[in-house]
């Protein structure tokens, strides 16, 4: 992957981010790639010699890696910090690397840098991928090392928070760092899913090797955002209200008002946050 420098930062911020020692070892896939879709895996081993990636899209990884080796060095001898995992399943081999874990308390616990609106409207709604990847690593710990686990955190980093909308919704998350409680699953239960998962990941392999289209992304993996119908009244350009389907808009339209479509969108896709959009038949097909 090329790394570019679109809006000229300094040379310090581009060889922090040329410099990542990230590494899955000798791993086929690490634990974030395993719960990513096969189609869009695939399409950057494939096409990563011609990817190109902007440092300026790349600064909230560089401040995730900083509070992450801010917190490692306040681990202590009752603490497992930064250590990887690696499970073998169906011949394949699958590495994971934890944040913490308190031998005393028995929690392990994973460090995000993320924006407010993933933690909205509740606390405890949160990006599935979190408690997916935290699973792993527990099962990993338990059946590697036979660590006893009891309870799973994410400790969330909320880098937009705003004192101003914590006073006005309870909703909101009413800290900068909040703590996030996840689901613990049965060992039977994370051994499926991760059998499950490397079984779609070694049949989207198949299928790059020999020329068949790869699975499609679901549209919750495209990030996929549904059209809404916007009730203005006529030449205005704010919406009196916002429904979902157009049936309710026309329920609520009277004289003077005009209902305006505004198109759903799959966000993943056209913002390129995969970065093998231009690569993708699934998103170019859509575009034609």
């Amino acid at each position: 992957m090329k790394i570019t420098n679109k809006y000229d930062l300094p040379e310090t911020i581009v060889r922090a981010i040329q410099n990542d020692d990230y590494s899955k070892g000798d791993a086929y896939l690490s634990v974030t790639q395993l719960i990513s879709p096969p189609r869009i895996i695939q399409l950057r081993k494939k096409h990563w010699k011609d990817l190109e990636q902007d440092v300026s899209g790349q600064i909230w990884m560089l401040f995730g890696k900083a509070v992450h080796n801010i917190l490692e060095q306040g681990g202590s001898n009752k603490e497992i910090t930064e250590k990887r995992y690696h499970i073998e399943v169906s011949d394949w081999l699958i590495s994971g690397q934890i944040d913490s874990y308190d031998l005393d308390e028995r929690v392990l616990r994973d460090y995000k840098t993320c924006k407010a609106y993933a933690l909205r409207p509740d606390p405890h709604i949160y990006k599935k991928e979190w408690e997916q990847q935290e699973n792993i690593y527990a099962y990993m710990m338990e059946e590697v090392e036979g660590i006893e686990i009891d309870r799973l955190e994410i400790v969330a980093f909320i880098r937009d928070w705003s004192a101003y909308q914590a006073e006005r919704s309870n909703s909101y998350p009413q800290a900068e760092v909040e703590v996030i409680p996840i689901p613990k699953w049965s060992k039977k239960e994370a051994k499926e899913f991760i059998e499950e998962r490397v079984r779609v990941h070694q049949e989207a392999v198949a299928d790059q090797l020999m020329g068949r289209e790869l699975p499609l992304c679901s549209a919750k993996e495209r990030w996929q955002q549904d059209s809404k119908f916007a009730l203005k009244k006529e030449g205005y350009e704010r919406a009196t209200k916002v429904f979902d389907s157009e049936e309710e808009a026309k329920a609520s339209l009277k004289e003077g008002y005009v209902i305006e479509e505004r198109k759903g969108k799959a966000s993943r896709c056209e913002g390129n946050y995969c970065n093998v959009a231009e690569f993708c038949s699934q998103y170019k097909g859509e575009i034609k």
